[in-house]
């Protein structure tokens, strides 16, 4: 549990050390949900934790769909974040099987494969099985092994 805990905080210090950057353009994230109760509580979990923390403005799409959809608005650089559940992330968005492996093996499959075929970067929520998915606009630079 302290794992995830410091990992989700390493990766707000992130949103936290890009925010310092200066910039003519205001820095804002767009968090997004899929269409359901828990998935928009946890996307404005999400933005009013980093507003509070960052101070950077968060602008939230919630109820945009299913999976697949919120994928495409990712794809298409509408969304800078969203949470994602590790198993929907291995068999509805990268097609594979889980087989035999136990949720620690799963969740580095989805972690390396998000990095290498998609090029966006994850973080662990204080939540189990769900991940914070972030796309290379928010984090333009791939920490090796991400």
């Amino acid at each position: 549990m302290h794992r995830k805990f410091a990992t989700f905080f390493v990766f707000l210090g992130v949103v936290s050390l890009l925010s310092s950057c200066h910039s003519s353009v205001k820095p804002k994230i767009v968090i997004g949900s899929k269409f359901f109760t828990e998935q928009v509580i946890l996307a404005e979990l999400l933005a009013q934790h980093i507003e509070d923390r960052t101070g950077i403005p968060v602008e939230r799409k919630t109820n945009l769909g299913g999976t697949l959809l919120v994928q495409k608005a990712m794809q298409s650089g509408g969304l800078d974040l969203y949470v994602e559940y590790t198993g929907t992330a291995l068999t509805a968005v990268l097609n594979e099987s889980p087989g035999t492996d136990n949720s620690t093996a799963i969740y580095n499959r989805v972690k390396q494969a998000y990095a290498q075929r998609l090029l966006w970067s994850f973080a662990e929520t204080m939540l189990d099985a769900s991940i914070c998915v972030a796309s290379p606009t928010l984090f333009p630079w791939r920490p090796s092994g991400a």
